[in-house]
């Protein structure tokens, strides 16, 4: 199987030690486990499946499934209302730079940026002519928005870890503000994550997809990224054809509205 299936209420051991994962244990890349406090959510998968913390040990989290989960490796882990302990800048994160930068990529996207000082720190390890898109995430990031745009070439809203850091009630009205500050600031804006979220498995995309690829290009965005639609999906050939048909079209019309 590629993937580890719980049942609502089953028992589940969260480890920050490298293990091969089963039904009773899985890792989460995270070291500073024994801070996370007990009722916490533990949220994989962009929120799509939720454990609450019942005992902490200085390796181990002992949580409880919410609902029947069918978790895949290498998904984003979020812990609601926790305060992390990580640094803007790891090891690897350098180590992959120097890589971007040996091969002469052309942007560089850098995760969870929560304030100005973030993006100083990386720019000694990147040459000038490499753009930086700055992904907002979570609430600090949020609220430091303006000094993050100043030092960076554009931001990208991350909607996955964004929309389950703030809320998923806010994200709509977060995107928007988003979008309106950085191009008040002549910055460039991607807008990223479940854009045809349904064209992984399906070849037709819903309604509510194409309008929120309209209402995303109306308001200002320069760049809709596909995620799991061209790394995981069936025909990403065809999810890319579908993507640039709705934006031609809204970019055609936008000038008639």
């Amino acid at each position: 199987k590629e993937y580890i299936e719980l049942k609502k209420n089953e028992i589940i051991i969260f480890t920050n030690q490298e293990i091969l994962g089963n039904r009773e244990r899985l890792t989460i890349d995270y070291p500073h486990i024994d801070k996370i406090k007990k009722d916490s959510i533990i949220m994989i998968d962009d929120g799509k499946y939720s454990f609450i913390v019942k005992e902490i040990h200085k390796n181990d989290i002992i949580c409880i499934a919410l609902q029947d989960s069918k978790i895949k490796p290498k998904k984003s882990v979020s812990i609601k209302d926790h305060e992390y302990r990580l640094k803007a800048i790891t090891k690897k994160d350098i180590k992959d730079i120097e890589y971007a930068v040996k091969k002469e990529f052309d942007i560089i996207a850098l995760s969870f940026i929560r304030n100005k000082s973030d993006i100083e720190k990386i720019k000694k390890y990147i040459p000038e002519k490499t753009k930086i898109i700055s992904k907002i995430e979570d609430w600090k990031g949020y609220n430091n928005l303006k000094s993050i745009i100043e030092v960076s070439d554009g931001i990208m809203v991350a909607r996955g870890d964004l929309g389950v850091e703030t809320g998923i009630e806010k994200i709509g009205i977060l995107q928007k503000k988003i979008i309106k500050e950085t191009k008040k600031r002549n910055k460039e804006v991607v807008v990223a994550t479940h854009m045809l979220e349904t064209m992984i498995k399906e070849r037709i995309p819903t309604r509510a997809e194409i309008t929120d690829i309209t209402n995303a290009i109306l308001d200002g965005a320069d760049y809709l990224m596909l995620s799991g639609e061209t790394a995981i999906g069936k025909d990403p050939v065809h999810v890319i054809k579908t993507m640039k048909k709705v934006i031609n079209y809204v970019e055609k019309e936008k000038r008639n509205l």
